[in-house]
């Protein structure tokens, strides 16, 4: 019980730099991502980030979709960056950068049609400053030859 409860805390305390992980099986294609209350972006140099290894001998092709929700505040930009790495100890470096800026529900859309050689893949959204929360509903990848 105790250690349950250390767990919540732990959760609670961290839960404004949000990473989450996923490995694909051996060629798998396809993540859908549902996000939960604790999936979003507060202020004050808040982060969350989505984390893809895919495990295939073959460069890829992706695309990506991202369904924002603006909980409250006044509307500030929020930076959504794709990012890819082709080594675990590797730096992520940015393929592409997409920065929302409004106060309504939104999504966002990734489709990269040029061969991509990293085995790491990774959605990043962060923002900086005043009282804006967004929370990231759903995320949907999808990778293809």
């Amino acid at each position: 019980m105790i250690t349950v409860i250390l767990a919540l805390i732990t959760l609670v305390s961290f839960s404004q730099n949000q990473s989450v992980d996923r490995t694909l099986g051996y060629d798998d294609t396809y993540i859908l991502f549902s996000g939960t209350s604790s999936d979003y972006v507060l202020d004050e140099d808040s982060t969350w980030s989505y984390t893809i290894e895919k495990k295939t001998d073959n460069e890829v092709k992706a695309y990506y979709r991202l369904d924002l929700d603006s909980i409250s505040g006044t509307a500030e930009d929020v930076n959504i960056y794709f990012q890819n790495k082709l080594f675990e100890d590797d730096d992520f470096t940015d393929v592409d950068t997409v920065v929302y800026s409004g106060s309504a529900d939104t999504t966002i859309y990734f489709n990269y049609s040029s061969n991509l050689s990293g085995d790491f893949h990774r959605v990043l959204v962060s923002k900086n400053d005043n009282d804006f929360k967004v929370l990231i509903k759903y995320l949907k990848a999808k990778f293809y030859k």
